[in-house]
């Protein structure tokens, strides 16, 4: 989820920029974003508690969900990097600018 937040924060500062919004605007615009991507990312767990289909993530080979968490932690861990040098990281694979 991290990512994807970050990654929405990012463009909804682009195209705030891109229309001239001045910095409030941003901070507002992004913060109500956010926030109601998330309400409706935890709406969307309790329905899959409600109708019982977590079940099916049993069915997840577990290699699947290793990679995935893998690939979460190398991309926090890059970006912490990126964030105390003072450079940005948009991908797991790209180097710090």
């Amino acid at each position: 989820g991290l990512i994807f937040l970050s990654s929405m924060a990012s463009q909804i500062v682009v195209y705030c920029k891109e229309h001239n919004y001045d910095d409030s605007h941003m901070l507002a615009t992004a913060t109500v974003g956010l926030g109601l991507c998330t309400a409706i990312l935890g709406f969307g767990l309790v329905a899959m508690g409600r109708f019982r289909l977590a079940q099916h993530v049993r069915r997840l080979a577990i290699p699947v969900v290793g990679a995935y968490l893998a690939y979460i932690g190398w991309f926090c861990g890059q970006s912490g990097l990126a964030l105390m040098a003072g450079g940005t990281v948009s991908g797991p694979g790209e180097k710090c600018k």
